[in-house]
């Protein structure tokens, strides 16, 4: 749960029945104004609602021992709650909101950027993705988007909540962007934010295809895993996984010592010198020792904390294979999952509190916001 509290200015209402509701009241923090017509919902669930006129909100009880309470409103920061249901009791909170600054000054209207559009096309590929789903997805509100491309640095930001049409699983997707960067020099990127799902309306066939393709989508699929991890069947659910270790190559020189050699000999223009450094600049940095006996559900690789949660303890790396029976819809697809601490918390329905503490490559990551299920989706529906 990253960037929760930073806006975070003063709590005194949210009203928590949990037999029944979550309730509270939102007013605005300098002029202790109602806020109406705010969005507020649990973060990757379908369950939402938006203040009404007198500022209040209501939305159904979550089975989630964790949630991200999600305020958002056009012209004011949002707002992420991190709550913890089981504490939290029938304690009043009014939420408070702070106005953004480019509000109180003034709205600068900005040039529209003669590379906009290229920065676009880049953006909806790393957010979207490009699979089958990213073809029928829809951003339609692309306005709001503002784009920042320096030293090969790559930042995208939307002052409003951006509005993805899934037409191939049938959600309407109401995204929060909190952070979006491609760092093309280091070769990562990171999307951070809040997702609320509808879901849309259609025909008998069309919920019949929506159905059959969010259980495409699920298999295999991120969500899955952990799901499966919490309840220590992954074998069964189709996943296998081995412990890979990866360790510092002895063979590779330091980066510094590469570059150097390789603009001394481009310069000298000494093409054999520098074929020989290319060589020697793509020999890997890491050497992967991938265990043979896959992981058992007997190695304690999941324990229990308490009826909501389990931990999730490795201390290396965990390639991840996922091969269906016969008859399911994917082909085998290879992960590797990475650890930055010893441990992460499950809950049952697949949520990873502290979601930055794992990190993914190969398969899994291709799949984006296109690809995205909510934490209330349960298999057939």
């Amino acid at each position: 749960m990253k960037f929760l509290l930073c806006n975070l200015i003063f709590l005194l209402v949210i009203h928590a029945n949990f037999a029944q509701s979550i309730q509270g009241k939102l007013l605005d923090a300098n002029t202790k104004e109602t806020i109406v017509g705010a969005n507020v919902f649990i973060a990757n669930t379908s369950v939402g609602t938006v203040s009404n006129e007198k500022g209040e909100f209501l939305i159904p009880k979550s089975p989630q021992k964790n949630i991200d309470l999600i305020f958002s409103m056009t012209g004011y920061e949002t707002l992420a709650i991190p709550i913890l249901l089981d504490t939290l009791g029938n304690k009043p909170f009014v939420v408070f909101l702070k106005e953004k600054v480019d509000k109180i000054e003034g709205i600068v209207v900005k040039d529209k950027n003669p590379n906009w559009q290229t920065n676009y096309n880049i953006f909806k590929i790393h957010f979207l993705g490009e699979t089958e789903n990213a073809k029928n997805c829809i951003i339609k509100n692309p306005e709001i988007l503002d784009f920042k491309f320096q030293r090969r640095i790559f930042n995208a930001s939307a002052d409003d909540m951006l509005i993805v049409e899934n037409k191939n699983l049938g959600y309407i997707i109401k995204y929060k962007l909190s952070s979006f960067v491609i760092d093309f020099e280091k070769g990562y990127f990171v999307i951070l934010g809040y997702p609320l799902f509808e879901l849309m309306k259609g025909t008998k066939s069309q919920e019949r295809k929506w159905k059959k393709r969010r259980l495409q989508t699920y298999l295999g699929s991120s969500l899955h895993l952990m799901r499966s991890l919490y309840q220590n069947n992954w074998e069964k659910s189709g996943f296998t996984l081995r412990r890979l270790e990866r360790k510092p190559n002895p063979d590779r020189l330091p980066d510094s010592l590469i570059k150097a050699k390789l603009k001394k000999f481009l310069k000298e223009n000494r093409q054999d010198s520098i074929n020989y450094w290319i060589k020697k600049q793509k020999v890997s940095p890491i050497i992967e020792f991938l265990h043979n006996n896959p992981l058992k559900a007997s190695d304690s690789l999941v324990t229990y904390v308490n009826d909501k949660l389990k931990r999730l303890t490795f201390s290396d790396n965990i390639q991840v294979k996922y091969l269906p029976e016969a008859g399911a819809y994917e082909k085998m697809q290879t992960s590797v999952i990475t650890f930055f601490k010893p441990f992460v918390l499950l809950q049952e329905d697949g949520y990873v509190i502290e979601t930055l503490d794992l990190i993914y490559e190969g398969r899994m990551p291709l799949k984006k916001v296109a690809d995205l299920l909510p934490l209330d989706y349960q298999e057939g529906q």
